[in-house]
């Protein structure tokens, strides 16, 4: 968007949502990631209803930890996400192949068929909702997990990495940030700590 069609945007979002923030109670960095049609949308969605936070937030935190609470709900979704993220740190890649998480233990009975009751399978439901992707592969690659969005993955890293018992704030932002060269999702994990 042009900073012009931002704001067309923004009032058209705030009238269809009942948002009561205008474009110029936002703070000057949160204006100019909005000139990305789904950094807007996702804005829009995350104040729906709701005044902008008293107190400074970070734009991803505020953006990306409800785009992933909207998201994923389900316990054997949140599960899924917690795995995928483990994997990822572990492996030390944004990208995992679908073929060898066929053998991860958690992993690959949701990979490979149903979910619980004959249902839809967590994968099926990540990647509909837009929380997950697949990169295709070709006759020398594997098709490819990712998270959609960079962001998504570092919010998922963070709760994987606090959720590990005993591990204090400090030391898992270091352990993230020690993966960062491999790993760049591991970064932004790390500045959110």
């Amino acid at each position: 968007f042009t900073p012009a069609q931002a704001h067309a945007a923004w009032e058209r979002w705030r009238a269809r949502l009942a948002m009561t923030t205008t474009m110029a109670d936002l703070p000057p960095d949160y204006v100019e990631r909005l000139r990305e049609p789904v950094l807007l949308r996702l804005l829009a969605e995350s104040l729906q209803a709701k005044p902008m936070p008293s107190q400074a937030m970070d734009f991803d935190a505020l953006v990306f930890q409800r785009y992933f609470e909207q998201r994923v709900r389900r316990r054997e979704d949140q599960a899924f996400v917690d795995d995928l993220a483990a994997e990822m740190l572990a492996q030390r890649s944004a990208t995992l192949p679908l073929q060898s998480l066929l053998a991860h233990p958690r992993l690959g009975p949701a990979l490979d068929g149903d979910g619980p009751g004959g249902g839809e399978s967590p994968l099926a439901r990540l990647l509909d909702d837009a929380v997950l992707g697949e990169m295709r592969g070709n006759l020398f690659e594997d098709d490819r997990l990712r998270f959609t969005y960079p962001q998504i993955g570092a919010y998922a890293l963070v709760r994987v990495t606090l959720r590990r018992a005993g591990v204090p704030l400090l030391q898992a932002a270091c352990e993230l940030a020690a993966a960062a060269d491999a790993l760049p999702l591991a970064w932004e994990a790390a500045l959110t700590l």
